[in-house]
């Protein structure tokens, strides 16, 4: 299952088997706990803005908050156990706030959503989708560029901000056909005509 849809269709159920099974942190799966759901500590607000800027510069991901994630015997990060959030409105709300702040220049696409356990208290997950205008540095008193490679997260490069500053965005086109029949005086005639939606200007081709 892709990242977009478990975003969709995640329960807490889903979450207390990863904690069960260990689930490993990987490319495209975070999971942090929080100090406080007002996210005003530096560390959460760091925290936040590092992780959004990994996921949108490589690509893409999904935050679970509210489990917290060991080295098991291999050394990689598991969700080892629960650290279920209070106040899970507020932290919703502040995500939502912070999410322009946390990453420049900022992401289209953040989604934050609740999952309670109880009343306002359980787990927030966040998803990330890849970017097309990266790279974003991570703000909030961060301002440092950062990447995911595996489960880690790593600090960019000159190397690597140069690749991405000079690379292309990557069109997202959307083909779209049209079947046209004239009737003449002397004949019928048919017309096929193709367009090409470029999905990021929304301009047609």
């Amino acid at each position: 299952m892709d990242f977009v849809s478990l975003f969709n269709t995640i329960t807490p159920a889903d979450i207390a088997e990863f904690i069960r099974q260990g689930q490993e942190e990987h490319l495209h799966l975070d999971f942090k706990r929080i100090a406080n759901a007002d996210m005003r500590t530096r560390d959460d607000r760091r925290n936040f803005a590092c992780t959004l800027s990994r996921f949108t510069n490589s690509s893409g991901g999904l935050i679970i908050w509210g489990v917290d994630a060991r080295k098991n015997a291999q050394g990689i990060d598991c969700a080892s156990a629960p650290a279920e959030i209070t106040s899970l409105r507020q932290l919703i709300s502040r995500l939502n706030a912070l999410t322009g702040e946390a990453v420049s220049p900022i992401v289209d696409g953040v989604l934050h959503k609740a999952l309670e356990t109880a009343l306002d208290t359980g787990y927030a997950i966040t998803l990330i989708p890849e970017s097309l205008t990266g790279p974003h540095m991570a703000k909030l008193g961060e301002d440092r560029y950062y990447k995911r490679s595996g489960d880690s997260l790593y600090r960019m490069e000159h190397f690597d901000l140069e690749d991405m500053f000079g690379r292309r965005q990557k069109p997202e086109l959307s083909l779209r056909l049209r079947h046209d029949r004239t009737q003449h005086p002397d004949e019928e005639r048919e017309e096929v005509h193709f367009s090409l939606l470029n999905c990021i200007s929304r301009n047609w081709i």
